[in-house]
Parts: C-alpha cells; structure tokens; sequence
C-alpha cells in the first residue's frame, strides 16, 4: 500500500515537469518570459553568492594569518 503512495508522488513530479516542458515550448500563460526573468533572478543570486563567499574567504584567510602571526610573536617574546 505505500509503494503505490511513493509511486504516485514521483508519477506527479514527473507529469509536473512533462507540463513544464509543454508550456515552455509552447509558450503557454508567457511560461517562456516567466521563465527567463526566473533564471536571471536565479544568475543575479548566484553572482552575489560568489561575491560574498570570495569576501567572506579572504577573511578567513587574513585572520589565518594573523593567528600565525600572533603565533609567531609569542614564540619570539617567550
């Protein structure tokens, strides 16, 4: 009885995207402008991740650094 529950569901996501797919070619309800305007979105998100992920690396890697730093000037007073 729950084989037929997971059946349906994965049966559902792929009917979901078979339509997806129709509406897309097709260009029904502006699917196609919704679409693009979606994946510029989704490129605009991605560019800002990168940013903030290189800022927040080279962070990281100064305050290494100066843990390596502060290393080395308690070795030379001690």
């Amino acid at each position: 009885m729950r084989f037929f529950g997971i059946f349906g569901f994965f049966s559902f996501v792929i009917w979901f995207f078979i339509l997806l797919a129709l509406a897309i070619m097709f260009d029904w309800l502006g699917a196609r402008d919704i679409v693009k305007s979606g994946l510029s979105n989704a490129e605009e998100i991605v560019e800002y991740l990168e940013r903030v992920g290189d800022e927040s690396s080279g962070l990281v890697d100064s305050l290494q650094g100066e843990e390596t730093a502060m290393d080395k000037l308690k070795d030379t007073v001690n």
